[in-house]
């Protein structure tokens, strides 16, 4: 299993859902682990792990979605915003995975948010909060 087929469709999902541009303004999401530089406001969302067991056919792993967000102006958190984009990220993913063509998604279970977590390089300025995604894809 290519883990491109699972981060193209959350991806999709995060652009194309009208409640998140409603709330955001505009949806800039990234594929990968890194956030471009210059970006603020935005997405990450990558596969830290995918195991496959070679007997089974089995994968299992975990998407990670981050969230960047900037920070009041004094400095505190927005706890605000952040939270109800975790909360949004739930109600689009939840009991809601992708289809992959030649394989069956046997659990799809998204965690409780984590953060949001000062940025390590600019605490003052940005958070970010992460949701996961726990998955097993079955090889049909």
């Amino acid at each position: 299993m290519n883990p491109n087929d699972i981060l193209k469709q959350a991806l999709l999902k995060l652009e194309g859902d009208d409640a998140l541009k409603s709330l955001l303004g505009t949806v800039s999401a990234v594929k990968g682990p890194r956030r471009p530089t210059g970006w603020t406001e935005c997405f990450t969302l990558h596969i830290s792990s995918n195991q496959r067991n070679p007997d089974t056919k089995v994968h299992s792993g975990t998407l990670l979605i981050n969230y960047y967000c900037p920070n009041y102006p004094d400095g505190n958190v927005d706890i605000e915003k952040s939270g109800q984009v975790a909360s949004r990220l739930i109600e689009i993913f939840d009991d809601n995975p992708p289809e992959i063509q030649g394989y069956r998604i046997a659990d799809w279970s998204v965690r409780e948010p984590l953060g949001p977590i000062p940025v390590q390089d600019n605490p003052e300025k940005e958070s970010y909060t992460t949701v996961r995604i726990s998955f097993t894809v079955l090889k049909e």
